[in-house]
């Protein structure tokens, strides 16, 4: 299966212990792959697969702000993906997406524990089906328009969006208009509460304001006066009440005080830019409050099953998106010598000898391009 850009179509069904999670896959160096957690503990760099749900804008990266640009990959599949889950969101008797589906639209995912099986490390309960499908996760509809949006952007396509794609993804764009400030489980999948989350608040504004830069693409001039209308009005409402000025950073929850690492992609989502006060505000407060060593927490506020251990991979890497995007990037040059305790680097710099025995060491640990197409 082609990497897919979106949380609501997912591989459903899979036994799993704690938190609904899939399974990430990490290539080897012979070509196999083994599993990636998404968990991992800062203290022991054990990685953890408890406690996992499935990961945010991972497999194929968003088309953000004017869309115009392609990430990666097979677009031809993303474009079927995208219509794919608007197939399956027709199906349903409200229209509403849910954030996950079965392989077979109209399956039910019923979940059940299993009790004679105790868990990875003694972890259960390990559960089969997938509570999620009866969550409300109202950052869905951003998420599809968003990957959708390729389709009127990229003219490498044979087969560009057109008017009538953007009929229906207009009817995700209500759904989205409606429930931008409606109380969900969140991307994090809570089982235990629900409150009007900064991030799927602003994926539903994601969704208006795609849609109003696709219409204007398309000439359709009313229909963006309407998103642009409703874009401007989600995010306004999130500048008041998701902002914090006390603390200098937006916070999890419109009304809240906790931070969360999802915070970390509203400048790649495009609402706000890399070089906005408030955003490099809400990387300081994530780096103090989130952060553990080399890696970020997705929160530290107690959820569903106490206060959490162990970081979230995706995170740190959102984290280091977020660093690159404000400039704090590590041009990669290495001294002559470094304190072992501490890290720090010492000596001349730069020390070719350093960096010359880095490539050496990277060219002996990959294949040659003949072992990798033709003799592997």
């Amino acid at each position: 299966m082609d990497a897919l850009p979106l949380r609501a179509f997912r591989m459903a069904g899979c036994c799993h212990s704690g938190r609904n999670r899939p399974k990430a896959l990490q290539l080897r160096r012979d070509g196999s792959h083994c599993r990636l957690a998404d968990d991992l503990d800062p203290g022991s760099a054990a990685q953890r697969p408890h406690l996992g749900l499935s990961l945010l804008l991972v497999a194929r990266r968003l088309f953000c702000r004017a869309g115009a640009e392609p990430a990666w990959g097979d677009t031809h599949n993303g474009r079927l993906s995208s219509l794919h889950i608007i197939n399956i969101a027709a199906l349903g008797k409200d229209r509403r997406l849910r954030p996950v589906y079965a392989i077979v639209p109209g399956v039910p995912l019923p979940e059940r524990e299993i009790g004679g099986l105790r868990g990875y490390r003694g972890m259960g309960p390990v559960r089969i089906g997938n509570l999620a499908e009866r969550q409300v996760q109202n950052d869905v509809y951003g998420s599809v328009v968003l990957a959708a949006a390729q389709m009127f952007f990229d003219r490498r396509l044979p087969r560009t969006g057109d008017t009538a794609l953007f009929a229906r993804l207009e009817e995700l764009g209500q759904w989205a208009a409606v429930s931008a400030f409606e109380p969900d489980a969140s991307l994090w999948e809570f089982r235990g509460r629900a409150r009007v989350h900064t991030f799927s608040s602003a994926m539903c504004w994601a969704a208006c304001d795609r849609l109003a830069k696709i219409a204007g693409i398309l000439g359709l001039s009313e229909r963006v006066s309407h998103w642009r209308t409703e874009a401007d009005r989600i995010r306004a409402t999130i500048l008041d009440k998701a902002w914090d000025p006390e603390q200098n950073t937006f916070v999890e929850s419109l009304g809240g005080k906790d931070v969360d690492a999802s915070l970390l992609l509203l400048q790649e989502i495009g609402f706000v830019a890399a070089s906005d006060p408030r955003f490099l505000g809400t990387i300081a407060a994530v780096e103090k409050r989130l952060r553990n060593g080399c890696h970020i927490f997705r929160y530290t506020a107690p959820d569903d099953f106490g206060a959490p251990t162990v970081a979230f991979t995706v995170c740190t890497l959102w984290y280091v998106n977020a660093l690159a995007a404000v400039g704090r990037r590590h041009v990669g040059l290495l001294s002559e010598d470094v304190d072992p305790k501490t890290g720090e680097l010492w000596g001349n710099f730069p020390q070719t000898y350093s960096m010359v025995g880095l490539i050496i060491s990277a060219t002996r640990l990959s294949r040659t391009w003949e072992e990798a197409f033709w003799r592997g």
